[in-house]
């Protein structure tokens, strides 16, 4: 029986993962070599869409993120070396976009490694929403746009020219069809801080013992 592309999102989608942060509000050293549910934070969001057959995984870190690239590697990612010295959000969004322009690739799905819990489904549903009239689609956590988010490939020229810390929250109202799909707030859940990260710990053992796991 022959997959249809629904059974198949990825397959022609570029997967950037941004992990060229600089940890700057996490007071115990590399917040994605922090260890959550058993493995460094980083590992967690490495392993998203494990799974699935994509076309490209890019994953963008710093010059210095040597023990960062490695698990990446190891984890199947293709590495894009952000030569600024202190990279913002969107220097590495840019940077991972036109490393994907180097692929016959239809989209762009983008990630951040610092948030752990997005399922699946929810990333699925962000690539399936990209279509002919619609060029981005961003997740909308209440009334706050927010990563992940996916691009086709007629916007990745503009993508390029970002600049700043805003990403591409920035051209939203911009680009033509635009769209939004609610993220569960858990899933939501970005890691900055050491409270950060004891907070998402404590709630994960809740939910264990509670047996719930938000669904992948």
């Amino acid at each position: 029986m022959l997959e249809t592309c629904c059974e198949r999102p990825f397959s022609d989608t570029a997967i950037i993962l941004l992990a060229a942060g600089r940890s700057s509000r996490f007071d115990a050293g590399d917040k994605l070599m922090a260890m959550y549910r058993g493995a460094p934070l980083i590992e967690q969001s490495a392993r998203l869409l494990k799974d699935e057959a994509v076309a490209v995984r890019i994953a963008v870190v710093g010059q210095h993120h040597r023990a960062r690239s490695e698990i990446l590697k190891a984890t199947g990612w293709s590495l894009a070396i952000c030569q600024t010295e202190v990279p913002a959000l969107a220097t590495s969004l840019s940077e991972g976009i036109r490393c994907a322009e180097e692929h016959q690739v239809g989209a762009a799905l983008i990630i951040l490694a610092d948030m752990p819990e997005v399922s699946q489904r929810h990333l699925r549903a962000l690539r399936q929403a990209i279509t002919a009239g619609r060029s981005a689609v961003f997740s909308r956590n209440g009334k706050t746009l927010t990563p992940p988010a996916a691009f086709a490939r007629d916007v990745f020229d503009r993508l390029t020219k970002l600049r700043g810390d805003k990403g591409a929250r920035g051209l939203f109202a911009t680009l033509a069809g635009a769209g939004a799909i609610e993220i569960d707030p858990y899933e939501a859940m970005d890691i900055d801080t050491v409270a950060d990260l004891e907070r998402a710990q404590a709630r994960h053992i809740d939910d264990l013992q509670d047996g719930f796991q938000c669904p992948r």
